[in-house]
């Protein structure tokens, strides 16, 4: 008997279509991990799917676990195996109850043999994207325009907002002892404005930064550049609430 919990998935099967469903534990190649989830954003991607059903030629046509901005703890389980020894068992139990009997207590391997910087037990932020590592865009480190990108909730892959998530090791973090599993959520999201920001715009301090849209992204962007020593910080949008929640949090103007 393993001790493994309900891996109750949230599971799109169209549009405005869900349900919690009972999936498989994922088994584990030797690089892999075993993540327990604890924490998932929701993403404009997810948002799309249920509500469209596809984005652009990524379609759902089959149901599929939601989410991809997650953190977690690698899993640490326990298998529990019971035996009873002697010449009869069903006799020595019950009449002469001389018998043996003999509990196992043994480690569920959660953490792959060629994973060696992680143990069972260490609280991880998940990138949600496993690429070949053997395409030109990977080995120039470019992994993000992998062709062959395996990235949780876009179809026909599963997200995260399940139990138990199967991740390549190299693509869970540590998190520090000072950042919750809600900051490790974040960290996909946060890594798309950094990306933006400062790889793409190579913003500089004493700049001026106009962000055109002041969702979740666009906000984590103000962020960023005002991170970096932007002397200005501008949102852009047609909603007032979110400019109202903009000049609060990153933006000057």
């Amino acid at each position: 008997m393993s001790e493994y919990g309900s891996n109750k998935s949230f599971v799109l099967r169209g549009i405005d279509d869900t349900v919690y469903e009972e999936r498989p534990v994922p088994e584990l190649g030797p690089h892999d991990v075993l993540v327990e989830v604890k924490k998932t954003g929701i993403c404009g991607s997810d948002v799309h799917y249920l509500c469209h059903g596809r984005i652009g030629d990524f379609v759902v046509n089959s149901p599929m676990v939601l989410g991809h901005e997650s953190a977690g703890i690698v899993f640490k389980g326990t298998s529990f195996s019971c035996y009873i020894s002697g010449p009869d068992r069903v006799s020595s139990y019950l009449y002469s109850r001389h018998f043996t009997f003999l509990c196992l207590l043994e480690s569920i391997a959660t953490v792959g043999s060629k994973v060696k910087h992680l143990k069972a037990g260490d609280r991880v932020a998940m990138e949600p994207g496993a690429t070949c590592g053997h395409c030109e865009d990977c080995k120039h480190g470019r992994y993000q325009l992998c062709p062959d990108v395996v990235f949780a909730a876009t179809p026909p892959y599963d997200g995260t907002l399940g139990r138990y998530y199967k991740l390549p090791g190299h693509l869970a973090y540590l998190l520090p002892d000072n950042l919750s599993f809600e900051d490790g959520a974040m960290m996909e999201p946060l890594s798309v404005g950094v990306h933006s920001v400062r790889t793409l715009g190579q913003i500089k301090a004493n700049q001026t930064v106009a962000v055109f849209g002041a969702g979740p992204v666009g906000l984590l962007a103000l962020a960023v550049a005002k991170a970096l020593g932007a002397k200005r910080t501008i949102a852009v949008d047609i909603d007032q609430g979110r400019l109202d929640f903009a000049k609060s949090y990153a933006a000057t103007d």
